[in-house]
Order: structure tokens, then C-alpha cells, then sequence
């Protein structure tokens, strides 16, 4: 084989590589120059015009060039097989959450905030800006209350004759003749229906851009569903300050909404937004000149997919508040429920859209940048202007060539050129590096290739056999031409279409950002990038999460053996576990394990443990189960992720394991110094974060990695922990008390075990996590006196 073969190696990856070791040449000549007393006093004249010195900057540069052949190996050796076998760095992975944008009042037509809006995080003096890019259009729409009804039980699917239609209505809002008692018996389970329809706007007007991803949008002849992901406000007008028998700040009503299987709660974001007061009207008299004409609203947030349901002889998008049956406990806020001593009055209702929510991802999009012009040779390699890239989306992010004096082409990016031919307009972006690659020409010695067809005729491989040949009767075999090519002729082959020459070569768009910087907390997004009209605020209510960094070296060799081993199928255990956990769609998969125990598994059904990703902003009350909920959409995008690398005839579950509360009562004796210092409050808040952190499936154990599945939590797991701290001079009494999760009917909480234990045995499928909350009054820690 030729050098030259031997050195066209710039199509493969380019991942970045360490040295044995890094002296360069200054660093060398400035070594000798310091030993020059040690072992030369005499020489004392030793500046850069000095004869000796030039000796040493020669020595110098022999060193160096032996030590840019010595930094070849090893670990180089390693990164040069992964170049080999195409592996690439995997990209960072940019965090996502919801953002609400509200209005400055309601539109009259169908307003759009395109996609690639940008909403940002304030920025400090420590801390740049973090920027988020919605990754859909939002259309707020127009809704109109199409009919109200009113219900005596909350059915799952109410028919006309339960119902009773008491609204006459106009185009915009509800009026009604007389007052109207909202709950007809005043009883628990007294519903009132909402019955919304939508205006279809003129997609010639709307105008939306194509998002690339987007879950509510159409196309073609479609339209667009207005109503989904609005942000909706209720006008109720009724008598100001009417006595009803409830406490105003904690009335007994649920507002639900039919997702198209059951009636769900949740839009009603916060118990504040609801001005009305369950419809006491209790601020009214507060108000202005008429406040009830002016009456109070009812914010709902509704969900991003919602279609339209036919119940009897009414359709539209359905909601409803429902007199729910009064908590005789205490809430979070301490106030207590009440119920209705009489229906409340509403006397008019009318709907407007204020704003909407939709998804935004932590990146920036760049849009048709100019490449460069091509050459018309093979291999060409292009630069983005930003990196690091993020994976692309087909639909929106590809390549451009515009040929000179032709219409331009759409290429496509492979993960390879192996499978492309000479006219296949494909090509490679190296999502760390943002380099563009075109396809490269592999040239191969004729001898190589007849060595080939040789091989072909001596090992089949499950081809009929044949009677082994002379290499001068193989030009009649089938397993080679009939004329062979002279010997130092070079066969050539082209992997992947080649740019014309003088061709511009443009990304439409791309995306850099992401990482684990993007997971930010719920309410920092509020500055909106550029203006829009009629938009005054924009706030994200939930945390960002799923946000990951891009894939180290160490990472990359660590995943190759699974790699080499079933390559996309999943067949072991460990083969389901790695792909759980290559998951990233809106949220990451932090923990997956295979339960392999038989007495728990069912033949040909793989059950999978999943722990999700979440951002843990404080410790101080631990980690409730509630916040590792598997929710439906998430488990369902999980589940079509693993039947995509399943094995035929396999069928794969994804369920959490079952968590199980700790909590822990210690004595601790302080070192002397210590005993009687004013931090004690600030130490004992101290171990009990501790303790928390220590008891959770996200940062627990002694590996900090994560309470280990099925293992039990001992007092003297506790009594390590405490003692390894410099204040603790001993460690007493410990005892632990477990917490299980109880199903009572329709009613499912947590209980305490009230007999304290040492050791809290766990089952193979639970894990142990810790917290505090208005039941669980979580760790508590004592200092005694010697």
C-alpha cells in the first residue's frame, strides 16, 4: 500500500487526545537553563547570544521532536481505534421546560409568537445570560363559551340527561337572565360544565413559520388547535361579598379538564388564581367604581394537547369545577375547608385568552450561514461559526448546495459514509468540533483488492463451496473480474456525492448551547430577547431540566464495549439498562436497573426500574417520592424508545421502585470546643442536610451515586456518617423508623411504623430516600452533654 493511502485518513472523527508528555520546546530550553548552576557554576554568561545556548536550544528541539514520537502511543493508540470504528462524541443535551408568555389584555384575533423566540435569564456580573429558544409556535386564540351546563355528580362521561343547559349565549361572552345558583343542590359532587369553542382562524393571517418539532401544529389544510396551551380567564360576575359558608382563601372546588380518557386536575395553577374566592366575590367590594359589573377571574391553564369531545349533544374542549368534599385537615397553608352553606350566585360569565404556554430549549439558532464555496474535490471539510452543535432536527436543519446556474439540493447527514454511493448527496457534521464533512475518495492497490477476491474463493462463508483455484484461473471465477488491472494501478471508489465545483454550500439552521448549566430553577427565565407586540411577560412556573453535558473522552471509551457487544439491540439486561439510560427526550433517565430476580420477572417481559433526572436545588427537607414521578407521557416516550432496540417477541415495562421512607433519630456528643458554641443550630441544621442527602436515590450512599437498590439502611450506616465530621467527638443512641406508602380505598398517603428499629430491611425492588413534609417531620438530631 502506498503512503499516500496510508495517510488520507481526514474523513475519520477527530477527537481529542492526550500526550504523554506536554514539555514543549520553551519549556525544555528554560529546564536546561536552570540546571546550568547545578552542574556548570562556572558558566555564569548564559544569554540567548551565548554560543552554549545555541547547543541547548538544538538539544532542546531534538527533544522535542522525540517527544512528539513518544505521545503517539498508548492512549493515542486507544483514541485512533475509536476514530477507526467511527465512534464519535456525543453532544451536549440542552434542557427544556415550559414558558408562559402573557399578554398586555385579550387580542380580538388569533395572536402568534413564532417559534425560535428567545427568553433569557437575567444577567449578573458572575453569571452570563441563559438563553432559551421556544421550540413551537404558540397561537393564542380567541375561545368563546359555547355551553354551560350543570351536573348534580361528576361523571366520567356525562349525557344530556344529566345535564341542563342553562346558558344563552353570544359570540363572546355568557349572559344569563337572572342568577343563577352555580351548584343546582348545594351538594358535594355538584358540577357546572364549560363547554368551549374556538373561532378558526385564516392560516393566510396566522402566518406560522415551520418549528422543526411541534406537538399542536398543522399543516397543509389542517388548522391549528387555538385552544391548546392557552392561558385562560374566567370573568364571573356575581354580588360582591355574598356569605356562602366558606373560608374565601381555601374553597372546596376542583377545577378538571377532559384530556380525552378521564378528567384531570392541575389547571388551576396556584389557589390565587382564582380572584373570585370560590365565588364568594369576597374582594369585590374592593374593587372600582362597578366592581359587579367589572366581576372577578378565574385563571386556568390549560394543557398544550387538547382535543374536542362530543358528550350527548354537545362538543367542544370541556371543563369543569366540581364541589369537592372539604379536608378536614390542614393544608400546606394551615387553613382549614369548609363547606357551602348555599349554592353561590353568578349573574354572568364571558372567557378571554391572556397568554399561552409552550416548550422552550436552552440554545441559540443560527439560521442560513454561508459555509463556504466548493472546490469540487473530494473530502472537503467545512466549519460551522458555532459549536458545540446540537443533535439536528431533518425537518429544519440540513444542508444547502447551490450549484452555479441549477436549482439548489437538500443533502443529507449520515452517521457514516459506508453506505453511500457516488451520487448520494450525504455528509457528516462532528457535533463537538462543528465541522462539516463531505465524502471522502478511498483509493485501495489493485493487489489489495485481488487478495480480497482470493479470500472470497477460499472462505465462502456460507456459499456454496468450491474446488480452490489457482490465482491464474480466478479471472473466470465469479469472484472476480475477468481482466484484472495492472498491479500498480490504484483502485478508486467515491463514498458520498461530491459539491460542484464553484457551488455555495449553506446550513439552514443549527443549534448550539445545551449542558447541565441550562437545568435552572422555576421563575429565572423572565427576560423576553427581543420585543413582541402586545407580549409583557414571559416566566417559566416549572424547573428546566434534562440539560447534559457533552460526552467526554473517558465516556466515550467506557461505552464502546457495549457498543461492540450488541451494537443497537438490546438483549441482556445490561444491554435494556444502557439503553434506558441513552434516553433524553424532554427528560433524562439518571437510574434503570433490570430486575433479573425469577420469582419477579415474567418470562419474555423485561421490567425496568427507572429513577428520573431532576435538578435538586436544596436538600433542606430531602427528596419526597412524589418529585421521582414516572409521569404517563414520559413512561409511554421511554417504553417506544425501548421497543425500538427490543428483541422480537420481547416485551419491555418501565415502572419506579418502590421507595421506601427513612427517618432517623440520633444522639450526638460534641467535642468540648464545640458544646457550647452559638452555631449549635447551625450544626444540627447542618447534619440533618446531611442526612438527607445521604438517604435519596439521586446523591445517596457513600458513593454519593444513589441509595443502593434492595440495600438495607443500618444505624451504623448513620453512626459512619455522623462520626467522620471534626465537631462529633461520639455518636449515641440511633434509631431509624421506616415509612411505607398505604392505599386505603381511594386514598393513598404515607404511614409511620411506630417501632424503631436499627436495621430497615429493604426488598429487592426498594430504595431508600428521606424527607419532611406536613406529615413526615423528617431527621432529627440531639446534642448531648458528657
Amino acid at each position: 500500500m502506498s503512503p499516500e493511502s496510508l495517510t488520507t485518513t481526514d474523513y475519520l472523527p477527530d477527537l481529542p487526545k492526550a500526550n504523554l508528555d506536554d514539555r514543549t520546546f520553551d519549556e525544555l530550553v528554560e529546564e536546561c537553563l536552570l540546571r546550568i548552576p547545578r552542574y556548570c557554576p562556572e558558566w555564569t554568561n548564559y544569554n540567548a547570544g551565548d554560543p552554549g545556548v545555541t547547543l541547548i536550544e538544538l538539544f532542546a528541539w531534538l527533544v522535542h521532536q522525540m517527544l512528539y514520537r513518544f505521545n503517539q502511543v498508548p492512549t493515542r493508540h486507544y483514541v485512533a481505534f475509536l476514530e477507526l470504528l467511527g465512534i464519535r462524541l456525543q453532544p451536549p443535551v440542552p434542557a427544556r421546560t415550559k414558558v408562559t408568555f402573557y399578554l398586555t389584555k385579550a387580542q380580538a384575533t388569533t395572536k402568534v409568537i413564532p417559534a425560535g423566540t428567545e427568553i433569557a435569564t437575567v444577567r449578573t456580573e458572575n453569571q452570563p445570560a441563559i438563553v432559551f429558544t421556544t421550540d413551537q409556535p404558540l397561537v393564542i386564540g380567541t375561545p368563546r363559551i359555547k355551553h354551560l351546563l350543570l351536573g348534580l355528580e361528576p361523571l366520567s362521561c356525562p349525557t344530556d340527561g344529566e345535564l341542563d343547559n342553562v346558558l344563552r349565549s353570544n359570540q363572546d361572552s355568557a349572559n344569563l337572565e337572572v342568577s343563577l345558583q352555580l351548584f343546582k343542590a348545594c351538594d358535594v359532587g355538584n358540577c357546572a360544565y364549560f363547554v368551549l369553542d374556538v373561532d378558526i382562524p385564516d392560516q393566510s393571517e396566522t402566518n406560522i413559520s415551520n418549528p422543526g418539532v411541534a406537538d399542536s401544529e398543522t399543516t397543509g389544510s389542517e388548522t391549528v388547535n387555538q385552544i391548546a396551551g392557552n392561558v385562560l380567564a374566567f370573568n364571573f360576575n356575581g354580588p360582591a361579598a355574598v356569605t356562602t359558608g366558606i373560608d374565601p382563601n381555601n374553597p372546596p372546588l376542583s377545577w378538571q379538564y377532559w384530556d380525552g380518557s378521564d378528567w384531570q386536575d392541575g389547571i388551576l395553577r396556584e389557589q390565587t388564581d382564582d380572584k373570585t374566592k370560590g365565588f364568594s366575590f369576597d374582594k369585590l367590594s374592593q374593587g372600582g367604581p362597578n366592581p359587579e359589573e367589572e366581576g372577578a377571574d378565574v385563571i386556568l391553564h390549560l394543557p398544550r394537547q387538547w382535543a374536542e369531545t362530543t358528550f350527548g349533544n354537545y362538543t367542544g374542549h370541556w371543563i369543569r369545577c366540581v364541589y369537592t368534599a372539604p379536608r378536614s385537615t390542614l393544608n400546606q397553608s394551615n387553613i382549614q375547608q369548609f363547606n357551602y352553606q348555599r349554592s353561590p350566585e353568578i349573574t354572568g360569565v364571558a372567557v378571554r385568552a391572556i397568554g399561552g404556554v409552550t416548550l422552550a430549549s436552552e440554545c441559540v439558532k443560527l439560521k442560513t450561514e454561508l459555509l463556504g464555496v466548493s472546490t469540487g474535490k473530494p473530502g472537503q471539510v467545512f466549519e460551522l461559526s458555532k459549536r458545540p452543535v446540537l443533535q439536528r432536527q431533518p425537518a429544519t436543519e440540513y444542508i444547502e448546495v447551490h450549484p452555479l446556474n441549477a436549482p439548489s439540493e437538500s443533502w443529507q447527514e449520515v452517521k457514516h459514509f459506508g453506505a453511500s454511493g457516488a451520487d448520494d448527496p450525504h455528509y457528516l457534521i462532528d457535533n463537538a468540533s462543528g465541522t462539516v464533512q463531505f465524502g471522502p475518495l478511498i483509493r485501495e492497490p489493485n493487489q489489495l483488492q485481488k487478495k480480497i477476491y482470493e479470500r472470497a474463493a477460499i472462505q465462502s462463508w456460507g456459499r456454496p463451496s468450491r474446488i480452490r483455484q489457482s490465482v491464474t484461473s480466478l479471472a473466470e471465477s465469479d469472484y472476480m473480474p475477468a481482466v484484472l488491472e495492472p498491479i500498480d494501478r490504484l483502485n478508486e471508489r467515491q463514498y458520498g456525492k461530491v459539491p460542484p465545483i464553484g457551488a455555495e454550500i449553506y446550513m439552514t439552521t443549527y443549534r448550539v448551547g445545551g449542558g447541565s448549566g441550562g437545568n435552572v430553577c422555576a421563575g429565572a427565565l423572565r427576560v423576553l430577547k427581543s420585543s413582541i407586540p402586545y407580549v409583557k411577560q414571559v416566566v417559566n412556573y416549572e424547573p428546566a431540566e434534562g440539560g447534559r453535558d457533552a460526552e467526554s473522552l473517558n465516556q466515550a471509551m467506557i461505552r464502546v464495549p457495549e457498543i461492540l457487544r450488541t451494537r443497537e439491540t438490546a438483549i441482556s439486561p445490561e444491554d435494556f439498562e444502557r439503553t434506558a439510560q441513552q434516553f433524553d427526550l424532554g427528560r433524562a433517565v439518571y437510574f434503570a436497573h433490570c430486575v433479573r430476580a425469577p420469582h419477579l420477572t415474567t418470562p419474555g417481559v423485561i421490567r425496568l426500574l427507572i429513577i428520573p433526572q431532576i435538578k435538586i436545588e436544596s436538600f433542606d427537607q430531602g427528596l419526597h417520592p412524589d418529585q421521582l414521578q414516572l409521569h404517563d407521557t414520559f413512561k409511554q416516550s421511554l417504553q417506544d424508545h425501548l421497543n425500538l432496540h427490543r428483541a422480537l417477541g420481547i416485551r419491555a415495562t418501565v415502572e419506579p421502585p418502590n421507595y421506601v421512607g427513612i427517618q432517623v433519630s440520633a444522639e450526638i456528643y460534641l467535642q468540648p470546643q464545640y458544646q457550647q458554641s452559638a452555631d449549635l443550630g447551625y450544626l444540627q441544621q447542618t447534619f440533618i442536610k446531611q442526612l438527607y442527602e445521604f438517604l435519596n436515590p439521586i446523591t445517596g450512599g457513600f458513593d454519593k451515586q444513589g441509595w443502593p437498590l434492595g440495600r438495607a439502611v443500618q444505624a451504623s450506616d448513620v453512626i459512619a456518617l455522623l462520626q467522620d465530621y471534626p465537631e462529633v467527638r461520639s455518636v449515641g443512641q440511633v434509631q431509624l423508623f421506616c415509612w411505607r406508602r398505604y392505599h386505603h380505598q381511594d386514598t393513598v398517603g404515607w404511614m409511620r411504623i411506630p417501632t424503631a428499629m436499627v436495621t430497615v430491611p429493604l426488598g429487592e425492588l426498594e430504595m431508600a430516600t428521606s424527607w419532611q413534609d406536613d406529615t413526615n417531620p423528617g431527621h432529627a438530631i440531639t446534642f448531648m452533654s458528657l
